[in-house]
């Protein structure tokens, strides 16, 4: 009886082992594609002049509000 309950044991384990591993890779390969895809601009406020920073669509137009006013604002160009 013990060998059969060790055994049983031991295959819940590795399955809930690799259930959990299987998890944490798909959520990084989501982050990386989630990364790939936005990117990081610099935002200067036009009304508070607040330097920021946020996530956009690559070849998206739209503004971005500011943290602190709420004002829209374009990324900035270097």
């Amino acid at each position: 009886m013990g060998n059969i309950e060790t055994s049983l044991n031991l295959l819940l384990f590795i399955g809930v082992s690799g259930i959990f591993l299987l998890w944490v890779c798909c959520d990084r390969q989501d982050n990386v594609r989630l990364r790939l895809h936005w990117k990081h601009s610099a935002f200067l406020c036009r009304r508070c002049r607040h330097i920021y920073e946020a996530m956009r669509p690559p070849k998206s137009r739209e503004g971005v509000p500011c943290p602190h006013c709420g004002t829209e604002n374009t990324p900035l160009h270097f």
